[in-house]
């Protein structure tokens, strides 16, 4: 899809509550500068830049999407609408209602451009779980997902860290003792792939990254 570019310093409107009181807010995450050489904002990424995003956004929605399922729909900070059983045939609105909000949190997207948005995900859900070259090109990238615990850790799982603890590094985690209790990769709906490819969209959107 094609990305606007930012202004050099973009400044933002926001609702009031959010800024307590003040109503724009430079909001830039990317193409910054911090020394005294670097004088300008980058409005470009660049192949690098690209490159990191994509690894980067990779891992973290296969993780996000694995630890959030497993966690009770109450608990969860992202699927609070739909359960990993909920196909596109029986469970459309609740698929609509959870990319809706997805959408509003991640990129804050309000009105006609978030209905437009939401439709599109729809459809690329949808598109996720019956057209077999996206089924397996996603199946694929769910099979090499990297699924050490980031910000949710083992006890935010309702988990006893205690219980996989290492034997050879004190006070670390065994990992691999772990992932052999829990099974994160299981996914024979291909709805946590098709999930997957939603928040890996949305990570590295260009108004998630630089707004």
């Amino acid at each position: 899809r094609s990305r606007k570019q930012p202004a050099a310093y973009r400044l933002v409107p926001r609702p009031q509550v959010y800024g307590q009181g003040v109503i724009h807010t430079e909001r830039i995450s990317l193409g910054g500068h911090n020394s005294s050489t670097i004088l300008s904002r980058r409005e470009k990424f660049t192949a690098v830049m690209q490159s990191v995003l994509n690894n980067v956004g990779q891992n973290l929605s296969c993780s996000a999407v694995a630890y959030d399922f497993y966690l009770d729909k109450n608990s969860r900070r992202i699927f609070k609408f739909v359960e990993e059983t909920n196909l596109p045939d029986k469970s459309s609105q609740a698929i609509r209602e959870q990319i809706e909000f997805m959408v509003s949190s991640f990129l804050g997207y309000e009105g006609e451009k978030l209905v437009l948005e939401v439709d599109k995900l729809f459809t690329l859900f949808n598109d996720m779980l019956i057209d077999p070259p996206r089924w397996d090109t996603g199946k694929t990238i769910w099979s090499n997902c990297n699924w050490i615990p980031d910000y949710y850790g083992i006890a935010n799982l309702g988990l006893d860290p205690e219980e996989y603890r290492s034997e050879q590094v004190h006070g670390a985690i065994d990992f691999g003792k772990f992932l052999s209790k829990i099974n994160f990769g299981n996914d024979d709906l291909g709805t946590k792939a098709a999930w997957a490819a939603i928040v890996l969209y949305l990570l590295t959107d260009f108004d998630f990254v630089y707004e």
